[in-house]
């Protein structure tokens, strides 16, 4: 019934696509093209938006459509989209038209770990410090390429966008650390600065950034949230850590002879390359068999020892 329910649905859509875009073409002017495209979104479900893309990059390559008309349709579809799922294919039209291609980190993080993990599609990670299911996001573009994963943010409310975008996944709203009592969380109005650091919540308002207050959590091992949500055997191919000041306790809070993930991506701020040996959580990760595989502006992409001298 939902495969039925489903296929209905882009049946429909793709034949009100099929109308406008013939109506754009017959159009004498850019103003009734618009008028006709705005018209029909707004008759468009959330589940016919997610396949109008999907359509109109197909019905545009087959239409006497000039450059100006593609682009406008283009941009107002793309408007008209926003906060809906889009399809791999759809992200794959865009890269082409695009001349380039689509990721989600902050410093391109997700770039590198692609040529890393190869073509592997049915990996596992765990994303910690997550923020949001696509925004800066280390492990979106692996969702999208199938892999499955764990989920963590101490923002309340942060498992909102996790649960609309990637519901596969498993998303927890809570604090990981090897401390045992509460810890007080300075949020911001720009979320990825949220942090258990005080010294570097101070630094971020110093520097201008609009603090929201504070929040007492009671945080949790990371060892024991794994041994909630990850199955036994299950190997976890890269673990992301953003968590602004606190990645040391964060690893600490591990158990590595039961969770020695492939990769490791962690934040080294203020580090120059020069002095990446002496930063305490690279220096920790080396303790435990990682090697620095890769430099960004604050990440660090690590891999294990044993993979690097296999390859």
């Amino acid at each position: 019934m939902v495969t039925l329910l489903k296929h209905t649905l882009q049946r429909r859509a793709e034949s009100l696509v099929l109308r406008l875009v013939n109506r754009v073409v017959r159009a004498s002017s850019d103003e009734q093209r618009v008028a006709f495209i705005q018209r029909l979104l707004e008759n468009l479900s959330r589940a016919e938006k997610a396949v109008f893309i999907d359509v109109i990059t197909d019905q545009m390559s087959r239409q006497e459509l000039s450059t100006s008309e593609q682009e406008r349709l283009f941009l107002i579809a793309c408007r008209a989209l926003e906060g809906t799922p889009i399809s791999e294919e759809a992200v794959t039209a865009c890269q082409a038209a695009l001349g380039g291609s689509v990721h989600y980190s902050q410093e391109g993080e997700d770039i590198l770990l692609e040529r890393l993990v190869g073509e592997k599609k049915n990996g596992f990670f765990v994303d910690i410090g997550a923020h949001h299911a696509r925004r800066f996001s280390n492990t979106y573009a692996l969702y999208r390429k199938g892999w499955r994963g764990v989920n963590i943010d101490a923002t309340p409310g942060s498992m909102v966008s996790f649960n609309a975008f990637r519901p596969d996944d498993t998303n927890l709203e809570l604090a990981i650390s090897d401390k045992k009592d509460p810890l007080s969380f300075n949020m911001f109005k720009e979320g990825a600065l949220n942090t258990f650091d005080r010294e570097l919540a101070q630094s971020y308002v110093a520097s201008g950034w609009e603090a929201r207050g504070t929040v007492d959590i009671i945080p949790e091992t990371l060892a024991d949230v794994l041994d909630r949500h990850v199955g036994t055997g299950q190997e976890i191919d890269v673990m992301s850590i953003d968590v602004e000041g606190e990645e040391l306790h964060v690893l600490r809070s591990n158990d590595w002879n039961k969770y020695k993930p492939g990769i490791v991506i962690v934040e080294a701020l203020d580090t120059p390359l020069s002095n990446l040996n002496e930063n305490p959580v690279i220096a920790f990760l080396h303790e435990k068999g990682f090697v620095p595989t890769a430099r960004l502006f604050n990440s660090i992409i690590l891999t294990r020892l044993e993979d690097t001298c296999a390859a």
